[in-house]
């Protein structure tokens, strides 16, 4: 049985690190592991399954970061419902997301949780290549990665 539980600072360090290069870029801000909260989903097994973070904002709260480290088992999914019923339970209204215009997995998963595209950050990328000057030109499906998309969902 999969088990969700609160994210330890240095858990979520350890996974930004390898996966984020340490920090996150969005419209709304750069997010260290000191500014967020999060929840570990592990499976069957005691393995770390997936990764969901979230940072207050001013209207609410942004999910900063989503990671299915073992995919293909909608851990990512799983996680992502318990911390929208963690901030729904604390009066939050507004949960945002952002993802790369060529996370199309992404896009398709907040979709049928009910998230709405609301802005296109156009050449959003630029900004976060100033940042993190090693991400690639072209992302998944080789697909140009320039754009960010915005996401909301009301809880």
């Amino acid at each position: 049985m999969c088990t969700i539980h609160p994210a330890s600072r240095e858990l979520i360090e350890a996974v930004w690190r390898e996966r984020w290069d340490g920090f996150v870029v969005s419209p709304n801000g750069l997010y260290r592991p000191e500014d967020v909260h999060g929840f570990v989903l592990l499976n069957d097994q005691g393995e770390l399954a997936a990764l969901a973070t979230w940072a207050p904002t001013r209207t609410g709260a942004e999910v900063t970061t989503l990671d299915a480290i073992i995919p293909g088992h909608r851990y990512g999914e799983q996680v992502l419902a318990v911390l929208e019923q963690e901030l729904r339970g604390r009066g939050v209204r507004g949960l945002t997301v952002v993802t790369s215009n060529d996370n199309l997995h992404a896009f398709q998963l907040y979709a049928r949780r009910g998230y709405r595209l609301v802005r296109i950050h156009r050449d959003a990328m630029e900004r976060v290549r100033k940042l993190k000057p090693g991400l690639p030109d072209c992302g998944n499906h080789e697909i140009p990665l320039c754009d960010l998309w915005e996401l909301e969902k009301g809880l």
